[in-house]
């Protein structure tokens, strides 16, 4: 006897013979929604009640953000270029030409290039040369005994 045909066991199709219930869905979808809602309105009171228990215990809250708008740390653009380059240019003019202190804790003046310059040259003038001047670099090279420059320097044999 096939097993198939048993008149005695009921006719199964192999598949779901009833549908989803749309109203079943729905209701589902809709707690969910209605849940989330509740639980986000739940925790925005929890954290305002936390806020006011906070502010009574410890006074009121810092904020980790700066109130005040910060500046930005240096080197800063330059807004104008062209005047700030002219205003560093006086600057430095003001300081080759003219007279000031450099130190006056130290008793130290500042004093025009120009003026310098010529202290210098009567100052040399006065004090003579400082000797015959250094030796020349193949002069160097040979008291030290190496030939060639660079770093292809071979030491002589005596």
């Amino acid at each position: 006897m096939n097993p198939e045909r048993d008149p005695r066991k009921p006719k199964v199709p192999g598949y779901e013979e009833v549908d989803i219930s749309p109203s079943g869905v729905g209701i589902v979808a809709a707690m969910l929604v209605l849940g989330l809602i509740f639980c986000s309105i739940m925790a925005a009171l929890y954290f305002q009640a936390l806020a006011v228990w906070t502010r009574r215990a410890e006074g009121p809250v810092l904020s980790p953000l700066p109130t005040a708008a910060r500046q930005f740390p240096p080197p800063r653009l330059q807004v104008r270029p062209p005047e700030d380059l002219a205003a560093l240019r006086r600057r430095e003019e003001t300081l080759l030409t003219g007279y000031g202190w450099a130190d006056r804790a130290q008793g130290e003046v500042r004093i025009p290039i120009d003026r310098a310059m010529d202290l210098l040259v009567k100052q040399m003038g006065e004090a003579g040369p400082q000797g015959p001047p250094g030796p020349t670099w193949e002069e160097i090279m040979q008291q030290r005994g190496l030939q060639g420059a660079g770093g292809n320097a071979e030491r002589r044999l005596p």
